[in-house]
This record gives structure tokens, C-alpha cells and sequence, in this order.
């Protein structure tokens, strides 16, 4: 191609006259056939419709013991420069250490009648919005080795 040819293509917004452009039309027209060759050929079940289901009535009152957790969970609060903080009439521990000893001792295991919490009982951390992702993952930690299952965070 001359430089000429070249000029003039690109005057004309050609910067490559020898471009393979994409037919888009014949494509859609295959996903137009597609379309409704599956419109066509589905067979829908006539007795969908007849499904049951138990549902209630629309202005009926949702159970309050329906959306109630089985168990109050265990909640320990973290802040920064001070000892993990069990909520509720519980001792309190002095550090993550003393928190795994009192939750190991909490735990209901074979032969206990005196246990507090089953494995399976909620655990929620619930960490001030300035401590540390350290002391979170330590007071994790410790409730995990004493036993414990079922932990969450609270976002602060």
C-alpha cells in the first residue's frame, strides 16, 4: 500500500483499511432462533400450580418464638487496654489466659453437672471499634481451645 493510499485512508477515519470487522446481525439472529426454538421445544408441567405448601396468611403475626434463638448467646465484650469482659452474672477473667481457663471450666462435658454452656453454645466477640485485630484473634483463640464451636463477631 502506498503512502498516498495510506494518507487518504486515514483522512477518511480508515486507520486500517484492511480490517476485519465482527456481523453482529447473523448473531443475533441465531439467538432469536435459539430463543424460540427453546420457547418451542420446552414442555411445561401442567400441575405446577398444585404444589402445597403451608404458608399463612398475609396479615396474619409472625411467632415471636419463631424468630428467638434457642440460646442467648455468650457475649464478650474487648476494649482497648483492658481485660476481656463476659456480659451477664459471670466471674470476670483478667486476661485471654484467664478467659480459656474460665470458658474449659464452663464447658459441659461427660460427667459434669456443674458445666455452664453445652460445645454448641453461642460465643459472640464483640470488639470496641478501636481494638486491635490482635486481641480479637487472641480472645478467638482462647474460646476455640476451650471447646467451643459456635463463634461470631459483632461488628462494632
Amino acid at each position: 500500500m502506498s503512502r498516498h493510499t495510506r494518507i487518504k485512508s486515514a483522512l477518511r477515519g480508515n486507520a486500517d483499511p484492511f480490517r476485519v470487522q465482527l456481523a453482529i446481525t447473523p448473531m443475533i439472529d441465531v439467538t432469536f432462533l435459539l430463543l424460540i426454538y427453546f420457547l418451542l421445544t420446552t414442555n411445561f408441567a401442567v400441575d405446577e400450580k398444585h404444589f402445597r405448601t403451608a404458608l399463612t396468611p398475609n396479615d396474619a403475626p409472625i411467632p415471636a418464638q419463631s424468630l428467638a434463638l434457642e440460646q442467648d448467646p455468650l457475649r464478650i465484650q474487648l476494649s482497648v487496654g483492658r481485660p476481656p469482659r463476659i456480659l451477664g452474672p459471670y466471674r470476670q477473667p483478667a486476661d485471654a489466659l484467664d478467659l480459656e481457663r474460665f470458658l474449659s471450666d464452663a464447658l459441659a462435658v461427660e460427667g459434669r453437672t456443674d458445666a455452664l454452656f453445652a460445645s454448641d453454645h453461642p460465643i459472640l466477640v464483640v470488639p470496641d471499634a478501636d481494638v486491635a485485630w490482635e486481641q480479637v484473634v487472641v480472645v478467638f483463640d482462647s474460646i476455640v481451645r476451650s471447646g467451643y464451636t459456635s463463634v461470631g463477631f459483632v461488628s462494632p
